[in-house]
């Protein structure tokens, strides 16, 4: 014989099923909300091949890359550098050069490149990118080791490009505006840079340099032709 549940039975049953609904339509918006909270961490994990962002607890909420073993397009390889422009991450690959101890995936002895500086969105998709994957130059569209990139108020890209020793402005349209640094020659004289290794504008819009190889910092004007203050 079937036994039917009584009113009260189905009501507890229709409320346990209403709180399961509830319950999970609370969670997907917490878990939601991590991403891109002010008080989580963005993390360029240069050898794992990533930029990762972490909670206060230090549970990862938002990823790009997978990881060391990885040295495909669908990784940053050898990040130096992020930043979140909005709810898009800028990111730069530097590379990774051969014979890296904390790199022993990366078995080429000329090295692991990447050689982009992209915009990522939130579902991992790449929305922007300057530079080609494993390519280095010195032509449009071409970088050779960006270890930082700057996201300006005007909506350029500042790119500190090493081995290029120069620092250029980017618009989205991939336009060079702006350059420090004459493209190919390391030197310490006017307009030029020997291994440079950020950049950033200044509240007066002068740009501030950092050398490696010259052991210096540089405070120059945004203007072309740019002048050491």
């Amino acid at each position: 014989m079937e036994k039917r549940m009584g009113p009260v039975t189905r009501l507890l049953k229709s409320a346990c099923v209403l709180g399961i609904v509830i319950g999970g339509f609370l969670s997907a918006i917490a878990q939601n909300s991590v991403f891109n909270d002010r008080r989580n961490t963005l993390i360029a994990d240069q050898f794992n091949n990533r930029v990762i962002e972490v909670d206060r607890k230090g549970n990862i909420v938002w990823q790009f890359g997978l990881g060391p073993a990885d040295f495909t397009p669908a990784s940053i390889i050898g990040t130096n550098d992020a930043e979140r422009v909005g709810t898009l991450t800028l990111m730069a690959g530097t590379g990774t050069p051969g014979g890296q101890p904390e790199a022993p995936n990366c078995t080429n002895p000329s090295g692991c490149p990447d050689n982009r500086v992209l915009l990522v969105d939130r579902a991992g998709n790449i929305v922007w990118q300057y530079g080609q994957f494993g390519v280095a130059g010195s032509l449009p569209n071409q970088l050779n080791v960006p270890v930082q990139n700057t996201w300006l108020p005007n909506g350029h890209i500042l790119i500190t490009d090493q081995a290029n020793e120069r620092i250029i402005e980017v618009t989205l349209t991939k336009q060079i505006v702006w350059q420090y640094g004459t493209t190919g020659v390391s030197g310490n004289g006017p307009n030029q840079l020997f291994n440079p290794n950020s950049a950033l504008l200044l509240e007066n819009d002068h740009i501030l340099i950092c050398e490696e190889n010259n052991n210096r910092a540089l405070e120059v004007t945004h203007t072309s032709p740019s002048q050491i203050v």
